[in-house]
């Protein structure tokens, strides 16, 4: 079962990501801005990283950058979801070129094909990273 991370300072959206992705078949930890976000990745393995860009605390673009920074997520998958338009994104972010991007709002329908697609475009999605990280750390 997939582990998935969800970053959205929405409650209410993340409960809808929540449900969306568990009825999937997915392992759901969400978190509200990307301090927590950063917090979760050091403590426990994720196979996809789901992230909003505005949050408080610290936005989902110093997140991505962060992240990235981490060994153990250098590689991690993301998909981007978001309220902003996507050409604003990439102003801001142009490290996230290649992130699939998803306008808010979205259905149920198109984040699951998204997560499946991109989960089985990358090459340890199904293998989790789990074990990835367990060796660097160790």
């Amino acid at each position: 079962m997939p582990a998935i991370l969800t970053l959205d300072d929405d409650l209410l959206f993340c409960e809808f990501l929540h449900d969306v992705l568990a009825q999937d078949g997915h392992s759901v930890v969400s978190v509200y801005n990307g301090e927590e976000g950063l917090i979760k990745l050091g403590r426990q393995p994720f196979d996809l990283v789901l992230t909003d860009i505005d949050m408080p605390i610290m936005d989902g673009l110093e997140f991505f950058r962060r992240a990235r920074a981490m060994p153990f997520a250098s590689e991690l998958p993301f998909i981007v979801l978001t309220g902003r338009p996507r050409e604003r994104v990439m102003v801001a972010g142009d490290a996230m070129e290649g992130v699939p991007f998803l306008l808010k709002p979205v259905t149920p329908a198109t984040i699951t094909r998204t997560v499946r697609a991109t989960l089985d475009g990358f090459p340890r999605g199904h293998e989790g990273l789990g074990d990835h990280r367990r060796r660097i750390l160790l």
